[in-house]
């Protein structure tokens, strides 16, 4: 039985979305053969494949809306996407402990993951990744390296998405931090080389001596060797060229993931850049985006209180939940993803 409203878009009996729908449902199950006979593990991909029909028809829901219910187009990305997931090995991401190769520096040099799933909700039940840009330290990042964990954050969250949650949200941290920013799962940050106050540098500025054994393993990657994938995105560096690239991983093979972004307290530069990198989502993703906090924000800090129980959101976002305790949090985030 269809769920008739589906991340802001009704799909009731006799509406336009749920003639597509019934449509691309048809198409779909024809191509499924062709998608088998392609990329072995389509059945066994849990994306793909959900176990529940409902989750299934999520999914394709998901690609009409993204394609302003075109159906043709919807199955086409449906395509794109398959054969996107075989190429990157999407289903390494379930090895076990393929978080902890993934974000620690030893095994995935110049990851510099800074956001992740540690367990926060909204008031609807949904998930809320949290993200701490000043960890990210873009003299120290392997942006291939970075880009493979953080499309592992983001596949996370989309298998997460069973019914009735339909979307995830996400905080982004812009404030200043008061410690080494790097994450390691073998030196939490309180025991880590304490950065300078805001106003001076950002904390997590790397001097030559943090950078050494990381230019040595530069070359490094974690779980297979991806130079295959690799080489679908020459010249990607820190910055916005590897930002570019994960946006554009996520607009075409993870639609329709993303309910509300907060940006928590961004600093005049961050609100210029945000006018170049909004320019690559849609109108209707562009929409999602709320600037929170004091100086160059549109929303009262408050704001997150309309979405997030006060005892369940951290109090560096003005709760009274469980902290985020300097970069701990991404510890609990890899403890649960396993």
């Amino acid at each position: 039985m269809t769920h008739l409203m589906y991340n802001g878009v009704d799909f009731a009996d006799g509406t336009k979305a749920m003639g597509s729908l019934a449509e691309l449902r048809q198409q779909f199950e024809l191509a499924m053969p062709r998608f088998a006979a392609e990329y072995a593990d389509f059945e066994r991909d849990p994306y793909l494949r959900p176990e529940d029909a409902i989750d299934q028809e999520a999914l394709l829901k998901r690609y009409l809306i993204a394609e302003s219910f075109n159906v043709a187009r919807a199955l086409t990305r449906l395509e794109q996407t398959v054969a996107w997931r075989k190429q990157w090995r999407v289903l390494e991401y379930r090895e076990p402990r393929a978080a902890r190769r993934l974000f620690e520096p030893a095994t995935n040099p110049g990851a510099e993951m800074y956001f992740a799933d540690f367990g926060l909700k909204d008031r609807q039940g949904q998930p809320c990744l949290v993200g701490r840009l000043r960890m990210c330290n873009p003299t120290r990042m392997n942006a291939f390296n970075h880009l493979r964990a953080g499309i592992f954050v983001v596949e996370q969250a989309a298998l997460a998405l069973r019914h009735p949650n339909q979307s995830a949200s996400y905080i982004l941290d812009l404030s200043y931090l008061d410690f080494d920013a790097t994450y390691s799962a073998s030196a939490p940050a309180s025991a880590r080389r304490k950065g300078r106050q805001e106003g001076e540098h950002d904390a997590g500025a790397a001097t030559e001596e943090d950078l050494e054994p990381v230019q040595s393993e530069q070359n490094a990657t974690a779980l297979s060797e991806p130079a295959d994938i690799a080489a679908l995105y020459p010249g990607l560096t820190p910055g916005l060229s590897v930002l570019r690239a994960a946006m554009g991983i996520m607009n075409a093979h993870y639609p329709e993931l993303v309910a509300k972004i907060y940006i928590w307290h961004a600093d005049w530069s961050f609100y210029a850049v945000s006018k170049i990198f909004l320019l690559w989502v849609n109108d209707r993703t562009r929409k999602k985006f709320k600037f929170v906090g004091k100086g160059y924000t549109e929303w009262a800090e408050s704001t997150l209180l309309d979405d997030f129980d006060e005892a369940a959101l951290p109090p560096e976002f003005g709760g009274s939940g469980p902290p985020l305790e300097q970069d701990n949090f991404l510890r609990q985030a890899v403890d649960r993803y396993g």
